[in-house]
């Protein structure tokens, strides 16, 4: 069983509770200030543990919290097109904080809110009320994040209940550098995502058609250095500086591998577990001389997020599969981060 610590900090949208979890393997640190992972150190093969995920320098940074670092996303995670969804005839019109699109929730999403919080035996429960109507969504939505530490897993479970009609699509937007969040870039990660499948974006970032990966820089079905495809003269590449693409997994609502990362240097391998429909890779293209916790610099390219979820713009395209969540329905998903030491990565 975890050992459970709680700090409070002031801020300027009142008290903010920070959780530390411990187990021999993972510390564990959360903010009820966007239900976010603030810290994650885990052991290398020298037994020797650092802090992969990056932060913000203050929990003030939080409030705004740019970048999203850690947080949980919602109502809807990723793009919806024009800002605007049609449902049972009904048009709604959403934040535009993406050019013409909605991003990840609008201005003011869930990565902003104060979330209500309780310990629980292995963790933390994280609980938000949503009111009809917030960033342009309909329904009065309850939502829950619970985080556990089990030995060497962490282990996310989202759930969601409206009073009417709406869409939902949760992630945790964690930027992971399993180096340590100080120690550069994200050049020497290797990667296996297991896909078949990806969506390419247009300008806006708005998926388009399913397209296969073979032969194109987003293979990784065999473990691949990441700086290959970041390098790669490919269309998709370069219209955003790097991967920012959703792969598609299977649609069964179980448990399945995602993607499996690994830091040759330190030994340290993360491997990722969903219930989730596909997986949004984003190698922090867009951040850039940013100063993060303990004054870490943060330049170009310095993480990468996984981000577990529905696909893009799904509101839009009765061809994906649906974020409709009805009154009497409670949406699920789980998605498991396991850190282990590979000695021969």
């Amino acid at each position: 069983m975890p050992k459970i610590t709680t700090t409070n900090h002031q801020s300027s949208v009142g008290e903010v509770k920070e959780y530390f979890i411990e187990t021999e393997t993972i510390q564990l640190s959360l903010l009820s200030l966007g239900a976010s992972i603030y810290r994650l150190s885990t052991p290398d093969m020298d037994g020797k543990k650092a802090d992969v995920v990056l932060g913000h320098k203050s929990i003030e940074d939080y409030v705004t919290n740019k970048g999203f670092l850690g947080s949980t996303i919602g109502r809807f995670a990723n793009r919806i097109e024009n800002a605007a969804f049609s449902l049972n005839g009904t048009e709604y019109l959403l934040d535009k904080n993406n050019g013409e699109n909605c991003l990840h929730g609008g201005v003011t999403g869930f990565h902003t809110k104060n979330w209500q919080s309780e310990v629980l035996e292995n963790g933390v429960k994280f609980t938000l009320d949503s009111l009809d109507g917030e960033n342009g969504f309909p329904g009065h939505l309850q939502t829950s994040v619970t985080y556990e530490v089990l030995d060497d897993e962490v282990k996310v479970s989202y759930t969601a209940e409206s009073d009417a009609e709406t869409v939902v699509n949760l992630t945790n937007h964690s930027y992971f550098n399993l180096g340590g969040h100080e120690s550069g870039t994200i050049f020497e990660h290797e990667f296996q995502v297991f896909a078949d499948s990806y969506l390419p974006t247009c300008k806006n970032g708005i998926p388009q058609e399913k397209t296969s990966v073979s032969k194109t820089p987003f293979d990784f079905k065999v473990f691949k250095p990441v700086v290959a495809a970041l390098r790669s003269e490919d269309e998709q590449i370069q219209q955003v500086g790097g991967i920012d693409h959703c792969y598609i997994l299977s649609d069964q609502a179980e448990l399945k591998d995602a993607c499996i990362v690994r830091h040759p240097w330190s030994g340290r391998t993360m491997t990722v577990r969903t219930t989730e429909p596909g997986m949004q890779l984003f190698t922090g293209n867009n951040i850039d001389d940013m100063t993060g916790k303990d004054n870490a610099y943060y330049g170009r390219y310095p993480a990468f997020c996984v981000e577990t979820q529905h696909f893009p713009n799904s509101p839009n395209r009765p061809d994906f599969p649906s974020t409709v969540l009805k009154p009497g329905e409670t949406f699920k998903s789980q998605t498991i981060y396991k850190f282990t030491v590979d000695l021969d990565a």
